[in-house]
């Protein structure tokens, strides 16, 4: 019998294009996720109001894998939406499959950037006793765009530094897998402070990943970071400089916020 319940949950918003291969590659990965002595719970799939064929295409797929669970929206609310739903739904779900502390929720994106095959690394130092959180750290080049590739590196090394004592050279990791009992006692905690910073910002709280790392830290959690595939380059995106300049902002607040906390 697997020791270990692994509860995904993966926000999706118009992804036809990658939703299904995202699922038939974690059937796969489950595979080897059960020789590690661990055992695919759920993957927690939140349609954040898609308005292409991503829900059909989920819906085919729940025939298939027992694993997946399917929370529907009918507007898209946006990524903080989804995630925190996720959060809420992975948390409820460790609680039904037993003791938390044999219950490790991680979060991913359905874009194929995450790269299900990634999974059993990005939990195996849970499973191995060597941390609490591990942090998934996604490769960041060229292909990306120079700018982009000097940003994820610089601003996630500057951060994990300032806040975590480690450098992570990806901003914001959205790959990463925490023990259940350890994540139930910080949830609260950001719950809280989700309206604060909308209040303080007027905007959500875009970067809850790295706020979640840094409550984390603090309530004496050991952090490990795992190298991920780099991205297949038929999933690269290029970020405009724009987009760059909205993430600085994020990154500027995010920070401003947590020495304020």
């Amino acid at each position: 019998m697997s020791r270990w319940h692994v509860i995904v949950y993966c926000p999706a918003y118009n992804a036809e294009k990658t939703i299904g291969e995202l699922l038939e590659r974690a059937a796969a990965a489950a595979e080897k996720l059960a020789a590690m002595g661990a055992f695919l719970d759920s993957f927690i799939v939140i349609n954040d109001g898609s308005t292409d064929k991503t829900g059909a295409i989920l819906q085919s797929c729940a025939k298939k894998f027992g694993f997946l669970k399917i929370i529907s929206k009918k507007q898209n609310q946006g990524p903080a939406s989804a995630v925190f739903e996720g959060m809420k739904s992975a948390l409820a779900q460790a609680k039904k499959s037993g003791p938390l502390a044999s219950a490790i929720l991680v979060r991913m994106d359905s874009d194929l950037e995450h790269q299900p095959e990634d999974l059993p690394g990005v939990v195996s130092p849970i499973i191995k006793g060597q941390s609490g959180l591990s942090i998934g750290v996604l490769p960041i080049d060229s292909r990306n765009g120079l700018a982009a590739e000097w940003f994820n590196k610089s601003i996630g090394k500057a951060e994990g530094m300032e806040f975590l004592g480690i450098p992570i050279q990806q901003f914001d990791p959205g790959f990463h897998a925490l023990r259940a009992d350890q994540f139930a006692k910080i949830y609260p905690r950001l719950l809280k402070l989700r309206p604060i910073f909308r209040k303080k910002y007027g905007m959500d709280m875009l970067l809850m990943d790295f706020i979640l790392f840094v409550l984390a830290k603090r309530s004496g959690s050991k952090i490990s970071t795992i190298g991920l595939l780099p991205i297949q380059d038929k999933f690269i995106k290029k970020q405009p400089a724009s987009k760059l300049l909205g993430y600085w902002g994020y990154h500027k607040k995010t920070t401003e916020f947590l020495r304020s906390i």
